[in-house]
């Protein structure tokens, strides 16, 4: 059928995945508190390259609350 994936390819589609993850769990997270309006705890970042602007965004939504 296909060709095998070597191991590189197998590391950076789990990378994508796990940013992918991230990602997911981020916006479920900030919809929770902008919806719930319940104090909930910081989400995990998987260094992704948007950690720093989802910390913000996170900073900034706690703050209007």
């Amino acid at each position: 059928m296909g060709t095998k994936l070597n191991d590189n390819e197998v590391r950076e589609i789990a990378r994508m995945q796990e940013k992918i993850d991230a990602y997911e769990a981020f916006i479920l997270s900030t919809t929770f508190l902008v919806k719930g309006n319940k104090n909930i705890n910081y989400p995990l970042f998987a260094r992704t390259d948007l950690d720093k602007q989802m910390k913000l965004i996170w900073k900034w939504i706690k703050e209007q609350q």
